[in-house]
């Protein structure tokens, strides 16, 4: 491997894997990537418009990135997303990062399969 590349899973990696899993395992949902300040994927689907956060390890600055895209995503797509999602593609979430993301009602998971969950409770 090349000097400088990044190891093990990437947001762009991260995002094509999502894409796959729900257009082959969960079709009743459309997942758009949509590379906007804060959501790196909009999930649509049973009336539902959902934003997605994806990082390797949410940092403070991701949960304050997700709440604020939720103005842009009313905005450009004239409908109040149902829910914001943090997709913690390393499993590793600090304490302060998880205690500020449910304070702004952002939800934090860590697996396609625990994503297409939480959508169909939704």
């Amino acid at each position: 491997m090349a000097v400088g590349w990044p190891r093990g899973p990437t947001n762009c990696g991260t995002r094509t894997m999502l894409v796959k899993w729900f257009k082959e395992k969960a079709p009743r949902y459309r997942v758009i990537p949509w590379f906007s300040f804060g959501t790196d994927l909009l999930i649509e689907g049973r009336g539902l418009l959902v934003g997605v956060e994806i990082a390797l390890v949410p940092g403070v600055e991701d949960v304050e990135a997700l709440a604020e895209a939720k103005k842009l995503i009313e905005k450009e797509w004239e409908e109040k997303p149902a829910a914001l999602i943090m997709y913690v593609s390393s499993s590793l979430v600090p304490p302060g990062v998880a205690e500020l993301a449910s304070s702004k009602g952002i939800r934090i998971v860590k697996s396609p399969e625990e994503l297409k969950q939480l959508l169909d409770e939704i």
